[in-house]
């Protein structure tokens, strides 16, 4: 996973969810004061001030919570929307690169008519390989290289299924964080993994 995200299905939950719970804390936050003030049934000035501080209180916190939903809201909306963008962009360049180096198959005016050198380096400028765990990336990059040096049907097939791979670990992942919220590194770099291992397993004949 080259970049993070939440689905806005799922923000749209999570938002509400949370407006769920902030309502409920407000409430049990307000009780104990309006109680104390109400119990004696005292009327006095002091008993409806703390009433009127109860409910001062609980607007405070509903426009603090409320705040904070809307930032995480519009940040995940924001992430969501570089995230596809990234997806969309990766998938085209890499179209259009196999498409160019695969002998039958020159570039089109699809694919704006650029060299595969073209689409070989937007790829890598879209890849980081010196990164912590850039497993997944120095794989695609030694791929890409092979392909562009010397290109054949064996290594632009074996291109393909690891893009297919990769690509799906990117929906994947943010479908998770569209349920869960922003993934913890320990969980992305599990992810990763187990999508790398079916991939090798794959590649190996052994799927």
């Amino acid at each position: 996973m080259r970049s993070a995200s939440l689905g806005a299905g799922g923000a749209i939950k999570d938002v509400t969810y949370m407006n769920v719970r902030a309502f409920s804390l407000f409430s049990l936050l307000s009780i104990p004061i309006t109680s104390f003030a109400t119990s004696s049934g005292d009327t006095s000035s002091d008993a409806i001030t703390n009433v009127l501080l109860s409910g001062v209180l609980s607007a405070i916190i509903s426009a603090i919570v409320a705040l904070a939903v809307a930032r995480i809201s519009r940040f995940t909306n924001t992430v969501t929307k570089v995230r596809n963008e990234y997806i969309k962009e990766f998938r085209e360049m890499a179209v259009c690169f196999l498409t160019c180096a695969s002998s039958n198959s020159p570039c089109t005016e699809k694919c704006n008519g650029k060299s595969l050198e073209y689409y070989y380096y937007h790829l890598m400028l879209m890849l980081n390989p010196a990164k912590t765990n850039a497993y997944w990336e120095q794989e695609i990059i030694k791929q890409l290289t092979d392909i562009k040096e010397h290109a054949n049907e064996q290594n632009i097939q074996d291109l393909t299924h690891l893009l297919q791979a990769d690509l799906d670990l990117e929906w994947h992942g943010m479908m998770e964080e569209g349920k869960k919220g922003v993934l913890k590194n320990g969980r992305k770099e599990k992810l990763k993994y187990e999508f790398y291992m079916n991939y090798k397993r794959y590649a190996d004949g052994l799927l």
